[in-house]
């Protein structure tokens, strides 16, 4: 089967996938420059204190069910969160210490190589590799991260606030949080 035979529906999901990529990077690099020079920490805790604050007085005035809802799904929705935090924690670090843009790629990289890390310790929903796209993708993946992990760690990225030790720590921290944004959604379905 040629690229040309696929179906309109595959068509339209690397449609949306390109622009989302797009946007996405655009705005990590941007904003990730941005956060350079700001405290990240004060930034995530006034967007995510404000919306959660905003979004919670909403819920309990239009539809106050949704706390007891959340209250018999108490662990998962614990679990979500934090994991979520522990995400967002890592990324914010991982941003600080080495180039944004690397960071955001190795965390997003990280997902589906957790979730195949994950589903092979029965965690989530099995995973196959089992088309030679799905490998394909998967050795494209793991590549990808390992070259911009030695380009960081060769010092011959734009930016890391350190040597070696602060370089290897900003990967981890990227890998950490695409591991933790992972066991989020394992934690949402």
């Amino acid at each position: 089967m040629s690229i040309y035979q696929l179906k309109q529906p595959i068509w339209i999901g690397l449609i949306w996938s390109f622009l989302y990529i797009g946007l996405e990077s655009t705005q990590s690099v941007f904003f990730g420059s941005a956060l350079q020079s700001l405290d990240s920490f004060l930034l995530g805790l006034l967007v995510f204190g404000v919306t959660t604050t905003l979004l919670s007085a909403g819920i309990f005035s239009f539809n106050r069910q949704q706390f007891s809802h959340a209250q018999q799904c108490l662990i998962p929705l614990i679990a979500c969160n934090l994991s979520t935090a522990a995400g967002w924690v890592l990324y914010l670090i991982a941003i600080q210490l080495i180039e944004p843009a690397v960071a955001f790629t190795v965390s997003s990289a990280a997902m589906p190589i957790a979730a195949i890390v994950f589903a092979h310790f029965s965690i989530g929903e099995p995973e196959h590799l089992d088309t030679v796209s799905k490998r394909f993708g998967m050795v494209m993946i793991i590549f990808g991260m390992l070259f911009l992990g030695l380009t960081i760690l060769a010092g011959y990225s734009g930016f890391v606030r350190g040597g070696f030790a602060v370089g290897l720590g900003g990967l981890l921290c990227a890998i950490g949080s695409g591991a933790g944004f992972e066991i989020a959604y394992l934690f949402q379905r």
